[in-house]
Formats: structure tokens, sequence, C-alpha cells
């Protein structure tokens, strides 16, 4: 190969890799305006349509509180264990490090749930999932792991649409049984999603998701 038949090739690479990033740049940002026409068209009926109902709690082997919005979800999680719904909770999100007891250091979601009276020998902790597809993979893990059946899923409303979709897929192929505990965030209005900034913000990032997960996922 001579030098010049050499660049030609090189060049033509470059145009090719140049011409797939911009493809998948337009398809990215044709995803984010379709999924945000979608959300404007359904309007009011949005945060409905995200927040699927929340099961009732009974007996379970776990009690899940997932990592994000952390104050509502310990809260709601923290009262399961107090109620005496599930022997174990697990929290997910939480930082690697720890004190010199073993304990999470500087993470006001174990330390929240600490001062609402759960023993640390009930805690489990994940710090390894970074997104809700591979939490309910830990959870499966963890399930089967222990030889348990049952699970109470602790999260926010709006983020129930996608929680649902991915358990079903990870736990219900699985035979665990799952419910979907809501927490009960003051900013959350699922009639007026718009007028709140978390809310708002909440409802369409979830739809972005929706639509990511749904492509990735399938």
């Amino acid at each position: 190969m001579n030098l010049r038949t050499g660049r030609y090739l090189e060049s033509v690479s470059v145009v090719t890799r140049v011409s797939a990033s911009f493809v998948a740049w337009r398809v990215a940002w044709c995803a984010v305006i379709s999924v945000f026409a979608i959300a404007l068209l359904l309007g009011s009926r949005a945060g409905d349509f995200l927040a699927i109902e929340s099961n009732n709690p009974r007996q379970a082997d776990l009690v899940v509180i997932l990592g994000g919005g952390w104050e509502t979800r310990v809260a709601t999680g923290g009262s399961l264990m107090r109620d005496g719904w599930a022997e174990h909770v697990l929290l997910t999100g939480v930082q690697k490090a720890h004190d010199r007891n073993g304990e999470p250091s500087n993470d006001p979601r174990y330390s929240y749930l600490r001062s609402l009276g759960v023993s640390s020998e009930t805690i489990l902790l994940d710090s390894s999932a970074k997104s809700t597809w591979e939490e309910a993979h830990v959870i499966r893990d963890l399930v089967k792991k222990n030889g348990w059946s049952s699970v109470l899923i602790v999260s926010d409303p709006p983020h129930f649409r996608r929680l649902g979709w991915v358990c079903e897929r990870v736990l219900g192929v699985s035979n665990i049984d799952y419910r979907l505990i809501a927490s009960r965030p003051r900013w959350w209005n699922p009639s007026l999603w718009w007028e709140n900034k978390i809310s708002a913000s909440f409802v369409l990032k979830e739809f972005i998701k929706l639509f990511y997960y749904r492509v990735k996922y399938v």
C-alpha cells in the first residue's frame, strides 16, 4: 500500500466515523423531541400514566429502598420495617466509604433509616447498581442467594411505570413475588405535575428513560 492510498483510506475511515456519530446524534435528538411531544400531548394525564397504581404491602422476605430521591423513600421503607412487613431491608445506591464500625459514612439515607429505629443488623447495602435495571438484577441475585421469594420495592410514584416494566422482565420471569410500594413525596401531584420543578423534571426524564429502556432492553 502506497502513501497516497493509505491517506485515502484513513480519510474514508474518519468520514465514516463522523457520519455515524452525526446520524446517532440526530436519532438521539429525534427521540428526545418525540418523548417530549408525547409528554406534552398527554398533558395532565402524563402523571397518571407514569404513576401506575401502588400495591398494598404484604408479608415479604425483603424491603428494598431504591436509590435516588431519598427522604420519603427511606421514611416509607422504615415504616414497613417497623410494622414488621419484612425482616431485612436493602438500600441501593449507598456510598462505598465506611467508618470504623463498618457503617456507611456520609450517607444520609442510611443514617436516616437508622434514626427511624431500624437495626443495623437488618440493613443490607449495595453500591454497585447505577440504574433501575441494575438494581433489579441486584435484587434478583440477593433473593435467590438467600432462598427468599418475595420483596417489597419502595420508590416514588412517577417511577412506577418504568420500574414495573423492569421488574416484570427481571423479577417476574424469575418467579419472585414483588410488590411496588409508593413513597409520598410532597412535591408529587399527578394532575398538576408541571407546576412543581421537581415533578416536572422527574416526569420528562422518565419519558426519556422509558424510551431508552424500551430500545435497549427489548
